[in-house]
C-alpha cells in the first residue's frame, strides 16, 4: 500500500458480511485492520449517504463508542496489516476532528454532540443526550483512525 502522509485518516470499517450485525463488522474490520480484538459498546451516531454513481448503492454508516481500554495496551498490541492499512492513529477527539476524511469529522462532530443520525445533508433527524465524557475513558478519550 502506498505510504500517503497527507491522506485523511477514516475510522475502521467496512461492508456488512450477510448475517452480520454493524457493530460485529466494525469489531472484525479493527481485527483485519490491526489484528486488535475488541468489542463496541454503544451506538453514537448513524449517517445515510447517497450513491456515489447510479450503479452503486447507497451507504449506512455506524460510528461506535468502543469504551474504556489502556492505551498502552492498545498500542503494544496494534499488529499493522499493511495489505489492508498504510498508518494508524490513536487521538483525542479533538484532534481527530483535525484529520478526519471531511465525511467522518461530521459524523463524529454529530455524535459528540448528541446528533443520533444525520442524512447526506447533515440535518439532524433525531437527537439524543450529549456525549458524557464521564462515561468514557478518563483522563483522555481516544479515537482509532486508520490510514488508507
Amino acid at each position: 500500500m502506498p505510504n500517503r502522509p497527507n491522506a485523511p485518516y477514516y475510522f475502521p470499517g467496512g461492508l456488512v458480511k450477510d448475517g452480520e450485525a454493524p457493530g460485529d463488522t466494525c469489531d472484525r474490520e479493527i481485527y483485519e485492520a490491526l489484528n486488535l480484538p475488541l468489542s463496541y459498546h454503544d451506538l453514537l451516531n448513524t449517517a445515510w449517504a447517497p450513491p456515489k454513481t447510479p450503479a452503486a448503492p447507497s451507504s449506512l454508516t455506524f460510528l461506535y463508542d468502543y469504551g474504556t481500554y489502556d492505551t498502552q495496551q492498545i498500542i503494544s498490541n496494534i499488529s499493522l496489516n499493511p495489505a489492508r492499512v498504510a498508518d494508524w492513529a490513536l487521538m483525542t477527539p479533538e484532534d481527530a476532528l483535525e484529520v478526519l476524511h471531511p465525511n467522518q469529522k461530521d459524523l463524529m462532530h454529530a455524535g459528540l454532540a448528541g446528533v443520533r443520525y444525520v442524512n447526506q445533508r447533515q440535518k439532524p433527524l433525531a437527537t439524543h443526550p450529549p456525549f458524557e465524557p464521564t462515561r468514557h475513558a478518563q483522563p483522555t478519550r481516544r479515537c482509532l483512525a486508520l490510514r488508507r
